[in-house]
């Protein structure tokens, strides 16, 4: 069976495959591996290695899911808006939220697949629909795991002093997608310049004017800096 892995290919020749090429056979190879967790690794492209009808195959789609979220990239429209599937793809390992990307726009507005994929990586918030962007429990969550997640909230939840306060701490140069009030804020400003990552001088160049002017923080920045 040309153009298959060298495990598959194994495979089929001990289960005298060899000489079958057709789509359904090695749907039905890929589907006995997969379940026996027989590959060890799976490539992002492995249902187009398997072939177009891979892309339409439910099972198979979701057992390569399951173990490398990236390959619903390759999944058909209707798959890539079945909302179990996708859920399995960005819920996995840190990181995957980001593979919301891949999702049908009615996914991306979904605030159970927008919740998991922010929980995984915040910075998935980019993704989901713009109405969930301004979704308060949604923007909290990503920018818990990802303080740059804050460029991607609405401009409403932009000037929660709560969640900005969140962010900047985490990564004081976030501060430059605050609203301009908050970087009118003084207690903002200096959690901003606190923050272990980004902090310092490279987020006071985002506080407004009238602060940077101010003696006491620029005495604490000349103290955090040395």
């Amino acid at each position: 069976m040309p153009g298959l892995p060298e495990p598959v290919r194994r495979f089929a020749e001990q289960k005298n495959l060899t000489s079958a090429t057709d789509g359904k056979t090695r749907l039905q190879i890929f589907r006995y591996l997969l379940r026996k967790k027989l590959l060890n690794t799976i490539p992002v492209d492995i249902l187009k290695i398997i072939g177009p009808e891979a892309m339409h195959d439910r099972e198979i789609v979701k057992l390569v899911v399951a173990q490398f979220g990236e390959t619903i990239s390759h999944a058909s429209k209707d798959l890539r808006a079945d909302k179990d599937l996708v859920l399995r793809a960005v819920k996995g390992s840190s990181g995957n939220g980001n593979y919301l990307v891949y999702a049908s726009r009615e996914l991306r507005d979904d605030p159970d697949v927008a919740l998991a994929a922010v929980k995984s990586d915040g910075s998935a918030l980019e993704h989901v629909s713009a109405r969930l962007r301004n979704d308060r429990k949604i923007v909290s969550t990503a920018v818990k795991s990802s303080g740059w997640a804050l460029r991607y909230a609405s401009k409403q939840l932009r000037a929660d002093r709560k969640i900005v306060l969140m962010a900047v701490k985490q990564i004081g140069v976030v501060l430059e997608f605050a609203s301009q009030d908050l970087k009118k804020d003084i207690g903002v400003v200096q959690a901003a310049i606190s923050s272990q990552d980004c902090g310092g001088s490279e987020a006071f160049e985002f506080a407004a004017k009238k602060l940077q002017r101010d003696p006491d923080l620029k005495k604490m920045l000349k103290d955090i800096e040395g």
